[in-house]
């Protein structure tokens, strides 16, 4: 039963690591693509993180830089904004 009980615990981790991982993916394609792309003249940009990640992460990676974030049309495209 303790065996058990380990086996579920690492799994748990397991899923927090690919997630904390995904995030500072996110955080780096959210950097790169400002450095790439700048912000518009209203301190805006629209990423799209289709395929690449969940909502949840795409809102932690923007808050963890500073950015606010908001669903931009079309499925999985954000505006990254300065605050």
């Amino acid at each position: 039963m303790r065996k058990d009980i380990k086996v579920k615990e690492k799994s748990k981790n397991q899923k927090g690591n690919k997630m904390t991982n995904t995030v500072e993916e996110m955080k780096k394609y959210i950097q790169q693509t400002i450095k790439e792309e700048g912000f518009d003249e209203n301190g805006d940009i629209k990423i799209n993180f289709s395929d690449l990640c969940n909502e949840s992460e795409t809102k932690e990676a923007a808050e963890a830089l500073n950015y606010d974030c908001e669903p931009a049309e079309g499925q999985g495209t954000w505006w990254i904004s300065e605050r």
